[in-house]
Formats: structure tokens, sequence, C-alpha cells
């Protein structure tokens, strides 16, 4: 999976989500946050709405992470014009 996309209208669908991910800082203004990179595994058991389980560790200190989510398939509104 790439960055967030920057595409007005673009979206991932539902089987893209599940897989292995890893996310990172790269930087930041404020010198007092720390940084840190997580590696993520995202499954999904199905459902309707679809449901994704993610689990995985956050570095520096192996922190835990999991987490169950419901994405709702809800078309957006067309952007405004500018």
């Amino acid at each position: 999976m790439y960055p967030q996309p920057t595409l007005k209208n673009f979206s991932y669908t539902f089987t893209e989500l599940p897989g292995v991910f890893a996310a990172a800082t790269l930087s930041n203004s404020d010198p007092s946050i720390a940084p840190v990179v997580q590696n993520l595994l995202v499954t999904s058991p199905g459902g309707t709405p679809p449901v994704y389980n993610v689990a995985g560790t956050q570095n520096p200190n192996s922190v835990a992470l999991a987490g169950s989510y419901t994405v709702n398939d809800t078309p957006r509104a067309p952007a405004p014009s500018p």
C-alpha cells in the first residue's frame, strides 16, 4: 500500500486492504515527538459491511497494536468545484 492517495475521489477496494504493511513517521516539526515504526497485519473475516482486524507492533519498545474496524461502503458526495 502506498501513502494515502492525493487524487480526488480515489479509494482502495475492500480486497486491497488485507495484507502486511509497514508504517513510519518521516519527520516532524516538533522535536519532542519521538519517531515510530509500525509493522501491521490486516486481515478480514468478511461480513457485510466488511470487518478488518489489525494487529502489529510499534517500535521503539515493542508496543502491541490491535484493533477491529468496520468499513461502510457509503459513497462520498462529489467535491465542490473551486
